[in-house]
């Protein structure tokens, strides 16, 4: 009696290996996506950490608005004229304010990159109260500027300073708190002079942007009331006397009334003069005032001197 063998292998052994395979597979998948969601999503922090703390390291940085000084005193001295030239000037130095917040803060590239298309999302409102509101302050000091002198670009840097300060603060915060998310956690900031996000754009971007503005304002101010303030002088101070003699001469004599040869009354006559010179600069002669903005220095010129008047 011969026995029988069947020629097909058994499939129980490499069924038991293929599951196996599958096992290490899932597995090598769950452990590669938890790797990746540490390494660049923090997902250490939202699986053992809640809330979450964002660490940061501040770092110094200058603020660079790239912002033509003497174009936008142009604007701001004549806004009505210049309205779409208004919304990009606050376009641009806003844009500039948030980057330098983000140089300071030390953020990566990546958050850098989203800085100005998150601005674009409050830019259409923003652009509107920042020309309502400095327009309608701008009117208001209007009827403060002097005759005699134009502070009409002066004016209005306060003005914009002013407006400025009221938003900046608002949309800064707004804007970083959408790109550092601590969701519930805290914010913890260590590096040189930290500082709030709103802190920085105000004491290191608008303050020292709207002093040098202001310095330039000036100039352009005294420049266009130059000769303003020349024909004021001309006719209202003439002459102006810096130095004035006065000499006093007198002449003593006796007088004697005699009869028959005999004094009888004698009296004493003294006759004074006081002489008053006055020498000084004819202004409708000559009058000139010029400003070096380099040096910082107002030069006056003036006439030669000459005698004013001569008073017995």
């Amino acid at each position: 009696m011969s026995t029988q063998q069947s020629d097909e292998p058994s499939n129980e052994g490499g069924n038991s290996i293929f599951g196996k395979q599958i096992v290490l597979v899932a597995l090598i998948c769950v452990a590669a996506a938890l790797l990746y969601n540490v390494l660049f999503n923090d997902g250490l922090g939202n699986l053992f950490q809640d809330p979450k703390a964002v660490q940061l390291t501040y770092v110094p940085a200058d603020f660079q608005p790239n912002m033509d000084e003497e174009k936008t005193l142009r604007i701001l001295a004549n806004p009505e004229l210049y309205k779409k030239e208004f919304s990009d000037m606050v376009y641009n130095f806003n844009v500039a304010l948030l980057f330098h917040v983000a140089n300071r803060m030390a953020l990566h590239d990546s958050l850098k990159r989203r800085l100005e298309p998150e601005y674009r999302k409050h830019h259409d409102y923003l652009k509107t109260l920042y020309y309502n509101d400095f327009v309608a302050l701008k009117d208001t000091t209007a009827g403060m500027y002097e005759i005699w002198y134009k502070d009409n670009t002066n004016q209005a840097v306060q003005v914009f300073n002013e407006v400025a300060g009221k938003y900046t603060c608002f949309f800064v915060t707004q804007i970083m708190a959408t790109l550092i998310k601590a969701d519930g956690g805290k914010l913890m900031a260590k590096g040189k002079n930290v500082e709030t996000p709103c802190g920085i754009a105000i004491s290191e971007g608008l303050h020292p942007m709207m002093s040098r503005l202001q310095k330039r304002a000036e100039i352009v101010d005294f420049s266009a009331s130059r000769g303003l303030l020349k024909d004021r002088v001309r006719q209202g101070i003439a002459e102006l006397a810096t130095y004035e003699l006065r000499s006093r001469m007198g002449i003593d004599k006796t007088l004697q009334y005699k009869l028959l040869g005999f004094s009888i009354s004698e009296t004493d006559i003294r006759v004074e003069a006081i002489s008053v010179v006055k020498a000084g600069f004819k202004l409708d002669q000559y009058f000139d005032v010029t400003f070096s903005p380099t040096k910082g220095i107002i030069y006056v010129k003036l006439p030669p001197p000459t005698i004013l008047s001569h008073e017995v």
